[in-house]
């Protein structure tokens, strides 16, 4: 389900600028990982839930060298994926993967503690997987509340990256005639996706059509390097 909704995210996200959404669909992929953080909450209760019934009504669990291969394998292989996934997440600025990721490592560690609670069970006659299930399925639920507490954070909006912001203003102040850069102001509409406005100071000897020239190279070529769309540029 993470999976379905991540892809089906990120190529929402990716669709070009329409009339009515003419800064494009990017924020799609933040309500995409709001509702991955949600969907780890509910699993994370569901194991809650039923590591407090073990816990209460111990069973004797039927282990077989089948079943307990099986947990292996998949727990390797969530690793695998869930490492995969957050550093592909990091690497696209993709936040709904980076989750994804995450998730798929905390069920690694599910996975984990299951194979804990039978080898126990199996040495000692003695069943834990409800305890465990109980701790691991905590921290599945924190991390969840985690998770959306930064996906609200992301929708609220934050302050932008420091980095993209310097860049941009060192490009600016390349250009001949700048005299200095202020008041950047940058609005997310998505990952990657920026617009805003500039201050820049000029000489007042500059005329009308030099100071149109300029602040028209000034867009196109801070959307060239860095992708960022700026709606304005003022003069000081």
């Amino acid at each position: 389900g993470n999976a379905v909704i991540t892809a089906l995210g990120t190529y929402l996200a990716g669709k070009p600028a329409t009339k009515k959404h003419p800064f494009g669909f990017g924020r799609i992929e933040y309500i995409s990982a709001l509702v991955i953080a949600l969907l780890v909450i509910d699993s994370g209760i569901a194991g809650l839930v039923e590591g407090i019934k073990d816990i209460l009504n111990p069973g004797h669990p039927h282990i077989t060298v089948l079943a307990l291969a099986i947990v292996a394998i998949s727990m390797v292989t969530r690793i695998v994926v869930g490492r995969h996934d957050i550093h592909t997440g990091k690497r696209h600025n993709s936040r709904a993967l980076q989750q994804v990721g995450k998730t798929e490592v905390k069920h690694a560690i599910l996975s984990a503690a299951t194979l804990l609670s039978a080898v126990v069970y199996l040495l000692f006659h003695v069943y834990i997987g409800g305890y465990i299930a109980t701790l691991v399925s905590a921290s599945i639920v924190w991390g969840g509340i985690v998770m959306l507490k930064d996906m609200f954070s992301s929708i609220l909006g934050e302050h932008v990256n420091e980095q993209i912001a310097q860049d941009v203003k060192k490009t600016i102040m390349q250009e001949e005639y700048v005299d200095g850069v202020f008041d950047l102001i940058l609005h997310n509409y998505g990952p990657d996706s920026y617009t805003g406005s500039v201050h820049i100071a000029v000489q007042d000897s500059m005329t009308i059509d030099e100071l149109d020239r300029l602040t028209r190279h000034i867009t196109d070529r801070v959307k060239k390097e860095h992708d960022v769309s700026l709606t304005g540029v003022g003069i000081y």
